[in-house]
Parts: structure tokens; C-alpha cells; sequence
């Protein structure tokens, strides 16, 4: 979840108030800041999105996974994230420790209070932005810290093109997994494989029509 005490704490900080806090954020008004840090409404800790938090820490200067609650890592994460970069849910872990424990899709989902569907979409990388509540309830599952659930996409996906699936709880099914780097671009058939070819100058053979001698041009 947030932790709405490390957001306080940071924006008094800075010597922040809420609307220039909200401002830096693109949040709108002093009122969604107000509502992050009491913790109420749908902008609230437990239903903070993805995408909000990574505006609330680019408005703080600091990295997402430093205002969520846990204790401080052993080493913190110093290193800002790329301007846009939005944490996703690292499906490839999460695979991995449902496998580790042996349990079914359904029995996992049924543990954190998700619907089956819902995990096959988080699993597939359909569904890559849910909410902080639902990170927390599947780390739970598995007792994991939910920060280790969290990844930042590398900045390549979006230089080479990709388009990141729609934030918070949009789970389009033909988007591409943001946790996922970009495929390779395609070369045409018939291009595969071919080098591109140099334009070669003429040369004369010898004993050719020309009476030039070999290897020169005839006159």
C-alpha cells in the first residue's frame, strides 16, 4: 500500500503545499492531494493505481517503491525511474512463485480475492497496472515483500516504439505487456538474410571485344 506518512513526510520536505504538490503531479486540484495523503476516496492508499503513484513520486522526487509501506531495503532505490515510466507487475515472478509453491491458477486467486480470469491476466501480462490493494493481497499469498511484485519498464520499450497497455484498471486484451521489452523489429522477406548488395564498377575481360588490354577499358 502507500504510505501516506512517507508522502507527507517528503512534501513537507520540500516545503510543499498541497496545490503545488497536486501541480507538479498533474493531479488537477489541492483536493486529490488531499485525498492521497488522509487516505480516502477512490485516490486513497488501498485504491491508488500504478500510474498515480508514479505521478506522486515524480512530484516528489523520489522513487515509487521508497513510498510504499515496508521497511527500508537494504539498498534503497537512489536511482529515479526514466519521466513516464509507470511500476508494473512483474509477471514472470509472479508465474514463477505460484509454480514454486504448486498451486492452481484458481487456488491462488481464490487466496488473494481475485477471480480466476482476473489472475490469467495479470499472469499473461493483459492486465500489468492493477491496483496497490491487489498487489498486496497477492504478495500475501505467497509472503513476499509487494515491492518485489513491482517493475520499472526498461526505457527501450518506449525509444523503440511500444506502446504500453492503458494505465490503471484497463486490461485491453490485444495490449502488449509493459513489463515486456520490444520485440526485435521485422525485416521484409525479402530482405531476410540478404546483404545489401554495392553497385560493382564494370570491368573488361580479357580476350573480351574491346582491344584494350586486359583489365582496362577498351578505347
Amino acid at each position: 500500500m502507500l504510505d501516506i506518512a512517507k508522502v507527507k513526510a517528503r512534501r513537507e520536505f520540500l516545503g510543499m503545499t498541497f496545490a503545488e504538490a497536486a501541480a507538479r503531479a498533474g493531479l488537477g486540484s489541492r483536493q486529490a492531494w488531499d485525498r492521497i495523503e488522509s487516505g480516502r476516496g477512490k485516490s486513497g492508499a488501498e485504491n491508488l493505481n500504478l500510474a498515480t503513484l508514479a505521478e506522486v513520486a515524480a512530484a516528489l522526487a523520489v522513487h515509487p517503491f521508497n513510498l510504499l509501506v515496508g521497511p527500508p531495503p537494504g539498498r534503497p532505490w537512489v536511482t529515479l525511474p526514466p519521466p513516464g515510466a509507470v511500476p508494473v507487475l512483474n509477471r514472470r515472478r509472479l508465474a514463477v512463485l505460484r509454480r514454486r509453491v504448486r498451486i492452481e491458477i484458481e487456488t491462488a486467486a481464490a487466496l488473494a480475492g481475485v477471480d480466476a480470469g482476473t489472475w490469467r491476466e495479470l499472469e499473461s501480462g493483459r492486465w500489468p497496472r492493477p491496483r496497490l490493494a491487489t498487489v498486496w493481497r497477492i504478495a500475501a499469498v505467497f509472503g513476499v515483500d509487494p515491492r518485489s511484485l513491482l517493475v520499472i519498464p526498461r526505457p527501450s520499450s518506449v525509444a523503440e516504439g511500444c506502446t504500453p497497455s492503458p494505465a490503471g484498471n484497463s486490461r485491453s486484451a490485444g495490449a502488449r505487456s509493459a513489463s515486456e521489452p520490444c520485440s526485435t523489429p521485422r525485416t521484409s522477406p525479402g530482405t531476410r538474410g540478404r546483404r545489401a548488395a554495392s553497385p560493382a564498377a564494370p570491368s573488361a575481360r580479357a580476350g573480351g571485344s574491346g582491344t584494350g588490354a586486359p583489365g582496362q577499358p577498351a578505347p
